[in-house]
C-alpha cells in the first residue's frame, strides 16, 4: 500500500504489464502461424499448399499434399493456443482494469 490507502505504483499498473505479455504472445503465435510447414506447403494460417498439389498432378503417388496438410494439421495446434493465451491474457487484463476502477470508485 502506498501512501493514504492507496496501492503502489507497481500494483495499479500491474495490467499494463498483463496486457503487453498478451500482445507479445499473440504476435508469437501469428509469426509461429505464418511459418511454412515444409518446402511445397503452406502454414497454419495460410494451409493453401498448391505447390504440392502441383506436385502430386505431376508425379503420381507422390502424396506430398496428404503429407503437407497433415504438418499444417500438427502445427496449428501450438499456433492457436499460441493466440488464444494472447488474447486471454490481454482478457484478464482488462477484467482487472475494470474492476479496480470499479473498487477505486466505491471507495470515494
Amino acid at each position: 500500500m502506498g501512501v493514504a490507502g492507496r496501492p503502489d505504483l507497481r500494483t495499479r499498473r500491474g495490467w499494463i504489464w498483463l496486457i503487453v505479455a498478451g500482445f507479445s504472445v499473440l504476435v508469437i503465435g501469428i509469426i509461429v502461424g505464418l511459418q511454412k510447414t515444409g518446402p511445397l506447403c503452406g502454414s497454419p494460417l495460410l494451409p493453401q499448399s498448391r505447390p504440392a498439389e502441383i506436385f502430386d498432378s505431376l508425379r503420381r503417388g507422390s502424396k506430398a499434399a496428404a503429407e503437407c496438410y497433415r504438418n499444417i494439421e500438427s502445427a496449428s495446434i501450438p499456433t492457436w493456443g499460441l493466440i488464444a493465451v494472447g488474447v486471454l491474457l490481454v482478457l484478464a487484463a482488462v477484467v482487472i482494469r475494470v474492476v479496480s476502477i470499479n473498487r477505486n470508485s466505491d471507495a470515494f
